[in-house]
């Protein structure tokens, strides 16, 4: 009897055993539909995807939507989607192996000796990532060696010349000028007149759903006004008209069902911006209000202007004892020109990855928006208000993305700054030592008129809130972005280059 039971006590183990085991094999086939299977296979890529095995956790993600999707859950079903697209941004943004690495390098560095190539692979500062096991390197490594090396960078017979020709310009145009008097701010007026497009073959865009477009333009700002928009192409489409008080953009539905022929949207725009001088007084400088809703919002540490334990050490260590905020700005403004180096930066930091100002600092280099946020959060640090204001920028001629800082003043209001075209002096080879220090002088306090602002800080969100998907750069709306719930892929990449 007591051997009866204790077989009947071990099959029911057993069975209950091969019960969970069937239970979690049969929640990893995606053909089974059910929310179960989808949590499992969800949880799975989870776990993949924060050990960067992004092919499996790809592979697990897709199936996991197919079953929110049979189950009707959209909100599951879109966050497996965006994990796809984060995952292929990552995939665009690191595409070389260290084999095509090493072809890089000898192609666009012939004249560098091997043994120095290797080390800058050996070095580990070549900026890097470990996907599936395998390292890849940064789509732009090549340009970064030249911007962080100069005598690199004065080889380059496409670099040079355009460096040379921006900074003469504005020696001769804006910096060398009579200054107006030191209670003017606003100054020399440029008034300006473009228009924005965004042109789509019909066969790059599903046959049905909705294509949600955010387009940015100029915003309404103490410096840049008045701004008009003239005419928007076709008029069906927009839903939403930029009024917004943080970020400018215009919101467009396309009824993709309906487009017959390849996708064409422009807006026609007008806007005027001033150039800024500040002469500032340190002594004239008043006391903030702690209390007030602006100070809180440009003091606090958030996403791209995130200020770490080692952040706030580096500010205070370059400040000092000063506590004059103008004074203390300008001490971290030199610090930012003459020790971090200009570098382009990944797309893939937050929302995610690291944000910016920690890359920057981590790293010792970044580009105009990294740096800015960098300079944004060192300036946080100390309890001086500042915020990393982006647009476009055209000393060229062209419309080039671009962002700047701006700091907060008592009895002057916001204070521009311009670390990166501040360090264009460093790179050229024909200006003098006093030209130089004049170049970075005018980027303190001063700002041209050759100016577009879009949005007055980063990481401001878009207008209306983002539905069906995820922006390819949130935090930086300087080109049209969207989403569309119809399609795999991610649509704002597909807006690069043309617009």
């Amino acid at each position: 009897m007591k051997l009866l039971k204790r077989i009947r006590v071990g099959f029911w183990v057993v069975f209950l055993v091969l019960l969970l085991l069937l239970q979690a094999w049969g929640g990893g086939v995606a053909s089974s539909g059910t929310v179960s299977s989808g949590k499992i296979l969800y949880k799975q890529a989870k776990a993949l995807d924060k050990r960067w095995e992004f092919t499996k956790a790809e592979q697990l993600y897709k199936k996991a939507r197919e079953a929110f999707l049979k189950k009707g859950d959209s909100d599951r079903a879109q966050q497996c989607r965006d994990a796809v697209h984060r995952i292929t941004m990552y995939r665009e943004t690191y595409p070389h192996t260290e084999a095509q690495l090493w072809d890089l390098l000898a192609q666009n560095f012939p004249d560098v000796p091997e043994n120095t190539r290797e080390e800058w692979i050996s070095s580990g500062t070549l900026e890097h990532v470990t996907i599936d096991g395998a390292v890849r390197y940064l789509n732009v490594i090549v340009v970064n060696i030249k911007y962080r090396n100069i005598d690199l960078f004065r080889r380059d017979p496409k670099l040079l010349p355009g460096y040379n020709k921006f900074v003469q310009t504005l020696l001769e145009t804006v910096i060398a000028k009579p200054r107006p008097s030191p209670f003017v701010q606003y100054s020399d007026p440029a008034d300006y007149r473009a228009t924005g497009t965004l042109s789509i073959p019909r066969g790059e865009l599903p046959g049905d759903g909705t294509l949600r477009v955010w387009f940015p333009l100029p915003l309404l700002t103490d410096p840049q006004q008045p701004v008009s928009v003239e005419s928007v192409t076709p008029t069906d489409y927009m839903k939403v008209p930029p009024d917004g008080e943080d970020i400018s953009l215009a919101y467009m539905e396309v009824p993709l069902k309906e487009l017959q022929e390849d996708l064409n949207v422009s807006i026609r725009f007008s806007f005027t911006h001033f150039e800024q001088h500040f002469a500032v007084d340190p002594s004239l400088v008043g006391s903030y209000d702690m209390d007030d809703e602006t100070y809180r919002k440009y003091t606090r540490s958030y996403g791209n202007t995130t200020i770490t334990t080692d952040i706030r050490k580096t500010a205070r260590r370059v400040v000092g004892a000063e506590k004059n905020p103008c004074l203390a700005a300008r001490k971290l403004y030199d610090y930012v020109v003459h020790s971090i180096k200009y570098s382009l930066m990944p797309a893939t930091l937050w929302p995610y990855g690291k944000p910016a100002s920690v890359y920057v600092h981590e790293n010792g280099f970044g580009d105009c928006g990294g740096q800015s946020m960098y300079f944004s959060a060192l300036c946080r640090s100390i309890g001086i208000p500042a915020r990393a204001t982006g647009g476009k920028q055209m000393f060229s001629g062209a419309y080039q993305d671009h962002f700047w800082a701006e700091f907060f003043l008592p009895n002057y209001g916001w204070v521009p700054v311009d670390t990166s075209v501040a360090q264009m002096a460093e790179y050229v080879t024909n200006i003098n030592d006093d030209q130089k220090r004049e170049f970075e002088d005018f980027f303190f306090a001063n700002q041209d008129n050759m100016r577009m602002v879009i949005q007055k800080d980063v990481d401001v969100q878009a207008v209306p809130a983002v539905t069906g998907g995820m922006l390819y750069f949130p935090g930086a709306i300087q080109n049209p972005d969207g989403t569309c719930e119809a399609m795999e892929d991610i649509p704002g990449v597909g807006f690069w280059g043309r617009c």
